[in-house]
């Protein structure tokens, strides 16, 4: 039977390499930076938008260390949703009632679900993608000249 198999000369080296400058914390690292950047920028518009609507004076947003990809929290979790997506109704004595009738509206009203949807963390991840995308290519060059430091 033949053999298919492909030997590349200093795969093992350069996975050794790899293992050495730990990718993982990396990784971490810069999922925090970028999550931590986000959540700064959106922090602004949440005390921008306080004046407007009072309920946002109880909104925290915060960054977490996680290593499978970026995660910016809106909280605490009872109002995280109408925060960033916006609400046709607000819980007034336990029931749900239509802001409409409200004198001072508690959320801004739910504006969709398309490429233009959110009030905090969303419009401000759209609009610094670009420093975004280039705060991860500088963690790849960082961790690669770790692997690599003859290149």
């Amino acid at each position: 039977m033949a053999d298919f198999g492909v030997e590349i000369e200093g795969l093992d080296d350069w996975r050794k390499a790899l293992a050495r400058a730990d990718m993982a914390s990396h990784v971490k690292e810069a999922n925090h930076a970028v999550g931590s950047f986000v959540a700064d920028k959106a922090d602004i518009r949440r005390a921008g938008l306080q004046g407007q609507f009072p309920a946002y004076k109880q909104v925290k947003i915060k960054a977490s260390r996680a290593q499978r990809g970026v995660q910016v929290s809106v909280g605490p979790k009872s109002v995280g949703f109408a925060a960033e997506f916006g609400a046709f109704t607000h819980p007034v004595f336990g029931r749900f009632q239509s802001q409409t009738g409200f004198a001072r509206k508690v959320w801004p009203l739910w504006g969709g679900s398309g490429d233009d949807a959110g009030f905090l963390v969303f419009p401000t991840a759209r609009e610094h993608h670009d420093k975004i995308s280039s705060m991860y290519l500088e963690a790849i060059d960082k961790a690669t000249k770790v692997a690599f430091p003859e290149v």
